[in-house]
């Protein structure tokens, strides 16, 4: 499973505002290295975005590359970053949601880095950052993953080369998901 916390905190570096070129090209280039690996019928799909997110990257200087993302992401966005958003809008609902991942955060004294600290907690990017560092992801993911099937539901529809990354990090999690639950079974017929 180190494979896929690797391909969380990349996720996490390439869901964040673009700053470097070089290495947002370089730790694209490693998650698709990575993900290749991974043999499963919900990321099948999202690979092959992926690899068109790839060409955007090498075809594309940094100014067009922070356009895109402030075009998807930002000013009246493509598709909110914000995972609970998309289950609750701007809603009390949404604060409680918020609240409740600071606690888990906590919890697992999780401290994001620096270029995530402004950021709101159910950011995406502070999402995958968080679930690259935790061991048994299963609670975690089933608390979040009806924000990300809403967030995929968004962005589906619309044309930007960060659906790749959003389409790739719900299929990661549905994958995981998948295998923290059947792992659990496993546990419980012993």
């Amino acid at each position: 499973m180190r494979k896929v916390k690797d391909c969380y905190k990349l996720l996490s570096k390439l869901l964040q505002y673009p700053n470097d070129l070089v290495e947002i090209r370089i730790a694209a280039e490693e998650l698709y290295k990575l993900i290749k690996d991974i043999e499963s019928e919900e990321i099948e799909e999202a690979k092959k975005e992926f690899e068109k997110f790839i060409e955007f990257l090498k075809k594309s200087n940094i100014e067009e590359i922070e356009e895109e993302y402030v075009r998807t992401f930002d000013l009246f966005p493509l598709c909110p970053p914000y995972v609970f958003h998309h289950v609750c809008g701007e809603s009390y609902r949404r604060s409680e949601y918020l609240v409740k991942l600071v606690e888990i955060y906590r919890e697992h004294g999780f401290e994001p880095e620096k270029t995530l600290r402004k950021e709101l907690p159910d950011h995406i990017a502070m999402i995958t950052s968080f679930l690259g560092e935790l061991e048994d992801r299963r609670n975690f993911l089933e608390f979040i993953i009806k924000g990300l099937n809403k967030m995929v539901d968004t962005v589906k529809k619309k044309e930007t080369p960060y659906k790749a990354l959003i389409l790739l990090t719900h299929a990661l999690c549905s994958a995981d998901l998948k295998f923290w639950s059947k792992k659990l079974e496993g546990v419980i017929e012993c």
